[in-house]
């Protein structure tokens, strides 16, 4: 709770979001949230999201250096 900056009214909404939602389940015997399996493969699917965010931001910049390097040139040899 501390490590996220969030209070307890917000930290208990989100776990009621993500138990709602089959990401985390509650064992009653332990008295601790545990991650399930939908749980699991949605941090792995959201950890490819941000990976291929990053490759098509990356990219986009390359795209945008090779236009820019382009125009710069084209500028430089007209008369």
């Amino acid at each position: 709770m501390y490590q996220s900056s969030l209070n307890l009214k917000q930290l208990n909404q989100y776990i009621e979001e993500l138990v709602l939602n089959e990401l985390l389940a509650y064992q009653r015997e332990g008295r601790y949230y545990e991650t399930t399996e939908r749980g699991r493969a949605y941090a792995r699917m959201f950890e490819n999201y941000k990976e291929t965010r990053d490759l098509l931001s990356e990219q986009e910049k390359a795209l945008s250096r090779f236009l820019t390097s382009r125009a710069k040139k084209s500028v430089e040899v007209a008369p």
